[in-house]
């Protein structure tokens, strides 16, 4: 830790208790002498980071689809920094694994940032997040080899249209001629 000369500035690089040394010295026309000295203890506690950037978070949250979302910045500059984690106390309608959210449900859901105490920082409370995810728009299409032409009187067989996305095991694919 260092003070300025003239006592208005502490410096420090580290938490901690330090002595400050307080002393007199002579005046220019040597009118006082030396005095008493002094000292006092100052103690410098832990800082609490804030979060200094945005998460990247998408504009929808759509079920089905995986997300990366990388971790915030904080104002913790110690080195290593601090160790950061997201969770949910929604599991059924998201999944998390470091930056990977994947949407296994739809409604509403939070996600909890934690920030981790360091040397020079405490843990600051978490912050929540609140989010809805949407279901997902099922999506078809006809396999390339699908005849656009047919003859009268002559019957085809069709290679049937497919899901791009969707789940065929809880959804099905119906036909009609309009």
């Amino acid at each position: 830790a260092t003070i300025s000369k003239d006592g208005k500035t502490l410096t420090t690089n580290t938490v901690g208790s330090f002595r400050i040394f307080v002393k007199t010295e002579h005046t220019i026309n040597h009118d006082y002498s030396y005095g008493e000295n002094s000292s006092n203890i100052i103690k410098i506690i832990p800082a609490t980071p804030t979060i200094t950037s945005l998460l990247a978070i998408p504009s929808s949250w759509v079920y089905g689809n995986t997300y990366n979302i990388p971790y915030p910045t904080t104002s913790n500059t110690d080195n290593p920094g601090p160790v950061i984690s997201y969770s949910t106390d929604y599991p059924n309608i998201i999944s998390i694994s470091g930056t990977s959210i994947i949407v296994t449900g739809v409604g509403n859901f939070n996600i909890k940032i934690t920030v981790g105490a360091t040397t020079n920082y405490n843990s600051p409370p978490p912050f929540i997040y609140s989010y809805t995810s949407i279901q997902a728009t099922t999506q078809i299409e006809f396999p390339r080899s699908f005849h656009v032409t047919a003859t009268y009187d002559i019957s085809y067989n069709f290679v049937p249209a497919q899901f791009v996305v969707g789940d065929p095991s809880t959804q099905t694919i119906t036909y009609s001629i309009q």
